[in-house]
């Protein structure tokens, strides 16, 4: 997978949900997550981006993602808000 196409599916995702704050950008290490572009999309739409542990993609997916793998707004106390 290239950064491109995770960069194009955020900007998808930002403009669908008419650019909500404080969300958490979760992903495994792969190149692609770890790419500028990416990164720098990521802090110009003032995006927390979480990694996962290495070799454990699942780690803290449930507080971060949320259901679907929708962008949930992050709330105080470490859960997506619902």
């Amino acid at each position: 997978m290239k950064a491109d196409l995770v960069c194009n599916a955020l900007d998808m995702a930002l403009w669908r949900r008419k650019f909500p704050e404080g969300v958490i950008f979760h992903s495994d290490r792969g190149s692609q997550y770890c790419a500028d572009t990416l990164r720098i999309l990521l802090k110009e739409h003032s995006l927390l981006q979480s990694m996962s542990r290495k070799g454990d993609g699942w780690d803290n997916y449930p507080d971060t993602v949320g259901l679907c793998g929708k962008l949930l707004p992050f709330t105080e106390g470490g859960s997506s808000a619902l």
